[in-house]
């Protein structure tokens, strides 16, 4: 027979610590598949319970996150679904610790959102907006960790995250806008996938889809009561002008939060689960500061559920009483009774039914109370945590501290940084309130500019239409410039063309002048020479007259008169006749001659030769 060495049988061993934590784990994982499951009903509040109870058994949500991460959720519409329902009612009532560990899981909703963002209809675009709405929640926790995560707070709680500081309010104020947007978002498409006139509210996929809703009536109505009061503060600090964008946010949330709220109510489903909050037909007026005094805060109540199977084993019990009763007493009950008995039995019933709800509101008083208390005493606890985590830090501080001066010395400069800080912090509130005021001032501006815009647009369409008949003048005419330019160039060119055309003909003339100049001078002298040859024959033929053979030569008269005449006719015709001229004067010098030698009378003979030799001169 073998056995085992000592050992080894002790390191098989678990601890009661490992058992318990693997029972925990094994309980919580059951909870939670039962809670998250493929069937289209809403998830039942005991296994959404243990959840809860589980993050305040091991102060944080990790267990949880390793359970849920096993789950189809990437595969299954349902199961998606119901994982964000159950995520956010953990969030809002599991232990405080929960929003910071759930912090690192972010990715897993983005994912998530993708991922079913694609299925059109039906639960894929609840599901993208649900992960939404939470990741909207972890970030305002993130921001803002002061605020538990049922989103419950005092009076002094709210004074004490926002420090009494209208910067820090104006900041969170928006945040918790952004907040109530999602979760309006997400009831309004739970609405609109679903078709009311079926009596939706009273089917099992329709109380899946719905279900969800009790937490963000519960978010929201704090949200909307947190925003009042940090409306109502800022207005008594800030200007009115400066937080207008608030006021139109808040009475555009009002009027959509006031509306949910109605149909809800209206709805069967929620009438035996939530008291729901009616906000009155106006919105409070943030500029009247006396109506804070008159405001009343609007919370939603959540009813205390009863367990089915109570509920089944008490009916049937009644059920069997009765049945028993009227069979055994049925004929007999009028005959033992007297009335007098009867109207004392009612009233005890009623007196009895009057106690029965009277402690029933006491029961849902005392578990609100109980509620509040688990979350102060998780609060409380989370703070006494920090406060040994910082004096066990001061202790240590204090001991590793050589001296009391250095000490002092060290606080001495850190009150001085921290005044110094101070005044740049007070410095930098100034500024960032002078441009908030600014920015008013510029959107102002803004709003006037874009008045005065659109009252101009008439006038600049016209003078758009203006330009643009200018413009297509102005291409006519650069369309004829480039015509007349392209004209021009042509032009310049034969004027080239023309200019040493002229310039060829002026050369040409100047030769032709040249030439002119120089016949001219020879013709001159041709003339000149003809003159003095026409000269020199009258002047040979005037010396002919003495020759010897000339007196012998006689002629009639009346040849000397036609000779005459030719001559006289010859006078004045040109220089072409000049050769004739001298031709008829010599030839009237010879006949004269001739005729004077046929005169008898010497005197008469003597004369006429005379003239001959004068007309020869």
């Amino acid at each position: 027979m073998s056995s085992l060495s000592l050992p080894r049988v002790l390191q098989n061993r678990k601890t009661s610590l490992d058992q318990e934590r693997e029972h925990f784990e094994k309980i919580q994982a059951a909870s939670i598949s039962k809670a998250i499951n493929t069937l289209e009903n809403p998830v039942k509040e005991k296994h959404a319970r243990n959840a809860i109870i589980g993050t305040f058994q091991e102060k944080s949500a990790e267990t949880f996150w390793r359970c849920v991460t096993k789950l189809p959720l990437q595969e299954h519409r349902i199961v998606a679904w119901k994982f964000c329902h159950v995520l956010h009612k953990v969030l809002r009532e599991g232990h405080p610790n929960v929003l910071a560990s759930s912090q690192r899981h972010k990715t897993l909703l983005q994912d998530l959102g993708k991922l079913w963002v694609h299925l059109k209809d039906g639960y894929g675009k609840l599901i993208q907006q649900y992960c939404q709405l939470l990741l909207t929640k972890l970030d305002f926790h993130r921001r803002n960790p002061g605020f538990p995560g049922n989103l419950v707070l005092s009076e002094e709680d709210l004074c004490r995250i926002g420090d009494n500081d209208v910067n820090n309010y104006f900041q969170m104020c928006v945040e918790m806008f952004d907040y109530i947007d999602e979760i309006l978002g997400l009831q309004s498409a739970i609405f609109g996938s679903l078709d009311m006139s079926r009596s939706n509210s009273m089917t099992s996929h329709g109380q899946c889809r719905l279900a969800p809703l009790l937490p963000c009536i519960l978010d929201s109505a704090q949200l909307y009561d947190l925003c009042v009061k940090i409306l109502f503060k800022m207005h008594a600090t800030l200007p009115p002008d400066l937080l207008s964008g608030h006021r139109k946010r808040f009475l555009r949330q009002f009027t959509i939060l006031r509306q949910f709220y109605l149909g809800s109510s209206n709805l069967q489903y929620f009438k035996t689960l939530i008291q729901i909050p009616l906000l009155p037909e106006n919105p409070p007026n943030f500029l009247v500061q006396a109506e804070l005094s008159t405001y009343v805060t609007q919370a939603a109540i959540v009813l205390p559920d009863e367990d089915p199977s109570e509920n089944n084993s008490m009916i049937g019990e009644l059920v069997d009483l009765g049945i028993g009763n009227s069979v055994t007493s049925s004929e007999t009950s009028q005959r033992s009774l007297s009335p007098d008995l009867l109207t004392q039995r009612d009233n005890m019933i009623q007196h009895l039914h009057g106690e029965l709800n009277a402690h029933q509101s006491l029961i849902i008083q005392l578990k609100q109370q109980v509620s509040t208390l688990e979350m102060e005493l998780a609060k409380k606890d989370s703070e006494l945590t920090q406060e040994r985590l910082i004096r066990d830090d001061l202790l240590h501080q204090v001991n590793s501290m050589d001296n009391f001066d250095e000490l002092d010395k060290k606080y001495k400069l850190l009150e001085e940084k921290f005044n110094k800080l101070k005044e740049v912090y007070t410095k930098l509130r100034e500024e960032h309130i002078t441009l908030l005021r600014q920015k008013s001032d510029v959107d102002k501006q803004l709003s006037n500019m874009r008045t005065v815009e659109f009252n101009m647009a008439p006038q600049r369409i016209k003078f758009e239409e203006e330009l643009i008949a200018l413009q297509t003048t102005v291409d006519s005419t650069t369309r004829h410039n480039d015509e007349l330019l392209r004209v021009t160039e042509l032009l310049k060119t034969e004027v080239c063309e023309v200019k040493q055309q002229l310039t060829d003909a002026v050369q040409i003339k100047s030769d032709l002048e040249l030439k002119l100049s120089e016949s001219e001078e020879l013709r001159f002298s041709i003339n000149a020479l003809w003159f003095e040859c026409c000269r020199k024959i009258i002047e040979h033929t005037s010396e002919m007259l003495d020759y010897p053979s000339m007196s012998s030569a006689t002629c009639s008269p009346e040849c000397v008169s036609l000779i005459k005449e030719k001559l006289v006719s010859s006078i004045g015709k040109g220089k072409d006749e000049v050769a004739g001229f001298a031709h008829y004067v010599a030839m009237y010098i010879i006949f004269g001659k001739a005729v004077s030698n046929t005169k008898s009378d010497l005197n008469d003979a003597q004369k006429l030769l005379d003239k001959c030799k004068q007309v020869g001169k």
